[in-house]
């Protein structure tokens, strides 16, 4: 495999831990099944890209169990 596409995930994720805030700050536990719901249909397009990122850790999490 292509050590690009093997590493994809590091340039993923540019500020670990901002969309954990945004979740805790509308006052979820962290990042929820609602949470990401709420943030996928947000009008700003920085918290939906966080989001939709969040959504494909979890498929990729569920895959690889």
């Amino acid at each position: 495999m292509n050590k690009k596409k093997k590493n994809w995930i590091r340039s993923a994720v540019k500020h670990p831990g901002a969309f954990t805030r945004w979740c805790k700050q509308q006052g979820y536990e962290g990042v929820t099944e609602e949470c990401i719901q709420k943030g996928c249909k947000s009008d700003n397009e920085t918290i939906r890209r966080r989001a939709c990122l969040a959504k494909v850790f979890r498929k990729i999490k569920k895959k690889n169990k």
